[in-house]
């Protein structure tokens, strides 16, 4: 299964890649001039998240197996940060992004037992599909989007739980973008994403794999340049 989401992760940067080259070399080609409003971009970005408290859960029941009570996790405020290389084509624009998220355990107990904290820490690699509105009357522009690819979840708790698991996942953006320049944007957005099933295993016990979910809201900044 590993094998099968690796060859997911490189086939979805290569095809990120030739998609890339493709819209470069049409760039070149016909010249800014003529391109009626399609160029390449790049994005850098950087935010605030907010991941939702986790629930390990076993047979649809917030329940641990062998353990008296359910686990139960809850984290502070992190970072994100990240890159994207994309195409626009009038209101619509493509793009392969990476983004990696941080956040320190705040409380992990199971029944009424406190576990030692720990952090938690998300990569994602997904394509996404955004659109632009245009409005002649405003210096900013509106945009939403969406985007589904792949997440890598790393977390552990000390003696505890150990997980690191790569899964299919979906975001929704909202945000709007200021001018500063012909090639220089600035944008503003909220981000939701919600992973599928993540699978850990409880250490020592190599019988326990049970699943969880990993969501987070993040509010970032990003900058895009033109070429």
């Amino acid at each position: 299964m590993k094998g099968i989401k690796v060859l997911m992760l490189v086939s979805g940067y290569f095809f990120a890649c030739v998609f890339s080259s493709i819209a470069i070399a049409d760039h070149h080609r016909t010249g800014p001039s003529r391109m009626g409003g399609k160029w390449v971009y790049a994005q850098l970005s950087v935010g605030a998240n907010f991941q939702f408290n986790q629930n390990v859960y076993y047979n649809g029941d917030v329940t641990v197996r062998g353990i008296g009570g359910g686990l139960q996790m809850s984290y502070d405020p992190g970072l994100n940060f990240g890159g994207a290389i994309g195409y626009q084509a009038h209101e619509w624009r493509m793009a392969f992004s990476i983004d990696h998220y941080n956040n320190d355990m705040k409380t992990s107990q199971t029944g009424t037992s406190s576990l030692a904290t720990s952090k938690s820490s998300a990569t994602t690699y997904l394509g996404n599909l955004y659109y632009d509105w245009k409005i002649k009357e405003l210096p900013i522009k509106p945009f939403i989007g969406v985007g589904m690819g792949l997440i890598g979840v790393n977390m552990d708790i000390n003696n505890y739980v150990s997980q690191d698991d790569y899964v299919m996942a979906y975001q929704f953006t909202l945000g709007f973008s200021y001018d500063i320049n012909s090639k220089l944007k600035m944008s503003l957005e909220y981000k939701h994403l919600n992973s599928n099933e993540l699978s850990y295993e409880i250490e020592n016990d190599s019988g326990y794999k049970d699943f969880m979910y990993y969501q987070v809201n993040s509010f970032g900044m990003n900058m895009r340049y033109r070429f």
